[in-house]
């Protein structure tokens, strides 16, 4: 094997140790801005030096976007061959591929497919109303929530309504029972699902865990803090044997127990592996030390953690700012300026290099209006993308009927685009037909059913089932699958509705534009795929396993400031930073201060101030619009904890008599009228 590099050059000693330490559990915490990633790539690159193979090491992380990040530097450590024999990806990747191989051993059938989220919350809509369930009881979120987090935990249905004991327990329980039913009958799982079904194989077959365990004896997992149970309990069963796991992760930036994330999983990994190797990564490579001193002080106020103390080769630099404003839209023209002045005086500073976080996604309206009004470049992360648009997840739902027939809750979504004047009365005529494992598209082809319709409901009937019988035998061939598409999608009549469905003519054909830069996109994904002739389910399901990190359009954006929630900012890093909001209620926010349980929070500040590279202001608002008032605002009491000495308090500086010939003229009407509400006038 060629190794292109020094795999130990240019690590640090605690890198080196990780790295270095191949057997046995292996803890690395992993501070911010510490190089774990480098960590791990280099780790991967030893052990196959040390004469281990690439098939027998697996690496579990939680984005598209960090796997293939670590496959690209893994890459450019050892020889390309050796590199793309090593599994890295997410854990519903690995999962799908041990589903895909012993498929005989779960109710699935061969093709099953991933019910996205509109898939889930159709089927969970289709339940509420099969169940004839009160108004009161229809909340489809509060089940889908619901749901997940007891598979996430590997409860079934059964587990599930066995424990259920207040009335919404035992509601969620037949809704959960029916709602998987379904996906059964229709040869669907969910994301949830995908792991359940993993572990419950392995649980249930020891010579299948056992054959891959013995495939993969050496495991890395990333982000370890953010793993839920039934991850822990997956990657528990594989190690199992051999027990050489190395986990990395930073239990200070576990801030996702509101989506299952067990931080217990990494506190407690040293009890639950013995002669664990516990390595600290210190040395941030990002920020100041001014920045990591408050980071530093600011954590330590957690009991429950393990201990660590960052610190940098790069200087004290500058003191933390902190600004208290006198409303939300004076908050928004501070930071503006504040923007202005740092491109004006700083050559290297670009908009790119600058970042707005916060607690709340609605915060950024006032952001977003400031800088339209000053023309300040921005993008916002987590907007809605070019995948989730209707025409898009349309074009989707034609192919899964194509990939999956039984896939009931894609042909209900495409069924009127375009028109078939096929009403509900006609789908509940199709419902009444149907029985345990029976498709609507079986129904479809039933002859004594099309008997029963009129000569205008049976037309289209018949030809939808006919053209999509005739390319589900031209798709079952691999290739050509951006040709095949468009072919499809023009036959069944969905390519060239737009016209019709659409009365601007402009939109018309945005949308239809919209379909063929998808096509586009199907094409980019064969040519991409070198090693082999790719399948219609092949693409499907890297689609379906595609998450919000993996953004298509970013390499794209134009140098702009960065407008995110500090849960989107997690992994990033900018040279300037506002984190704005310090209020009581907002950061930290009002649900976590109701029980007073406010560690998360805490550990989402702790991520917040160190993604700053070189500068950081910490503003809030003494008066915030609130139910169309403004709204008296205490300053967040994380704010007190701050160390006095690492900290410029510039507020006297900003509160001077706001000069409204400065301002824009949006922001001139919100001042008169805040004046007035002030003095009592009704606005």
């Amino acid at each position: 094997m060629r190794y292109s590099v020094d795999i130990l050059d240019g690590l640090n000693p605690s890198q080196r140790r990780a790295v270095e330490t191949i057997n046995g559990p292996v803890l690395v915490l992993a501070g911010a801005g510490t190089g774990k990633t480098k960590v791990i790539t280099h780790r991967i690159a030893n052990l196959m030096k040390n004469w281990i193979g690439s098939e027998n090491i697996l690496g579990l992380t939680f984005t598209n976007k960090a796997a293939k990040e670590m496959k690209e530097r893994v890459r450019l450590l050892v020889d390309s061959d050796s590199a793309a024999k090593i599994f890295l990806g997410t854990f519903h990747a690995f999962c799908m591929r041990v589903l895909r191989a012993e498929i005989e051993s779960t109710k699935l059938h061969k093709g099953f497919a991933i019910a996205d989220e509109l898939d889930q919350k159709g089927t969970l809509k289709q339940v509420i109303v099969e169940l004839k369930m009160k108004e009161e009881d229809s909340n489809v979120a509060l089940y889908a929530s619901m749901i997940g987090r007891a598979k996430q935990e590997l409860k079934s249905w059964e587990i599930y309504k066995t424990e259920a004991k207040t009335y919404i327990e035992n509601i969620i329980a037949k809704v959960y029972q029916r709602y998987q039913e379904m996906l059964t009958a229709q040869n669907m799982l969910d994301f949830d699902d995908i792991l359940c079904y993993t572990v419950e194989i392995w649980e249930n077959n020891p010579e299948i865990l056992a054959k891959y365990q013995e495939q993969y004896k050496y495991i890395l997992i990333d982000e370890f803090q953010d793993t839920n149970y039934a991850q822990f309990r997956l990657v528990k069963l594989l190690a199992d044997k051999y027990k050489n796991i190395c986990v990395v992760g930073d239990d200070d930036q576990s801030i996702y127990g509101w989506r299952g994330a067990k931080i217990e999983n990494i506190l407690n990994f040293p009890n639950m592996y013995l002669n664990t190797a516990v390595i600290k990564l210190e040395q941030n490579y990002r920020s100041t030390n001014n920045i990591l001193n408050v980071a530093n002080v600011f954590i330590s106020g957690n009991k429950h953690r393990h201990s660590k103390k960052l610190w940098s080769d790069n200087g004290e630099g500058n003191k933390i700012k902190t600004v208290s404003l006198q409303s939300d839209a004076g908050e928004a023209f501070f930071v503006s300026s504040q923007i202005r002045k740092l491109i004006y005086e700083n050559h290297d500073v670009k908009y790119s290099d600058i970042a707005i976080l916060y607690r709340s996604n609605h915060q950024s309206r006032l952001f977003e209006q400031q800088f339209r009004q000053e023309r300040i470049p921005y993008k916002i992360v987590g907007s809605k993308s070019f995948y989730e648009r209707k025409e898009i997840r349309d074009a989707i739902a034609y192919l899964k009927i194509i990939a999956n027939p039984k896939d009931d809750q894609s042909l209900l979504r495409i069924l009127g685009v375009p028109s078939r004047s096929l009403g509900q009365k006609f789908i509940e005529s199709v419902r009444n037909r149907q029985s345990h494992g029976v498709s609507i598209l079986d129904v479809f082809s039933d002859k004594s059913f099309c008997s029963t319709l009129t000569p205008k409901q049976a037309a289209p009937v018949e030809s939808f089932s006919n053209v999509a019988e005739k390319w589900r035998k031209e798709f079952s061939d691999a290739g050509n699958l951006a040709e095949k598409t468009r072919n499809y999608l023009t036959e069944i009549g969905f390519l060239n509705c737009f016209q019709k469905l659409y009365k601007n003519i402009d939109e018309a054909e945005d949308r239809r534009e919209n379909v063929l830069e998808f096509i586009n996109a199907i094409a980019e994904f064969e040519d991409n795929s070198a090693q082999n002739v790719p399948t219609l389910g092949e693409y499907l399901e890297i689609f379906c396993l595609s998450d919000a990190n993996d953004d298509v359009d970013g390499e794209k954006e134009k140098d702009s400031v960065t407008l995110l929630t500090v849960h989107s900012a997690k992994g990033l890093e900018f040279k300037c930073v506002f984190i704005v909001g310090m209020e009581q209620n907002l950061f930290p926010h009002a649900r976590s201060l109701e029980g007073r349980d406010i560690d998360e929070e805490r550990r989402l500040f702790y991520v917040a101030i160190t993604r700053a590279k070189t500068q950081l202001f910490l503003t809030n608002s003494k008066n915030r619009y609130q139910y169309g008032k403004p709204c008296y605002q205490i300053p967040s009491e994380f704010l007190s904890e701050l160390p006095e000495e690492l900290v410029d308090d510039i507020s006297s500086h900003e509160n001077r008599p706001v000069d409204h010939n400065t301002i824009s003229s949006a922001f001139s009407d919100f001042y008169k009228q805040f004046k007035k509400s002030t003095e009592g006038t009704e606005i």
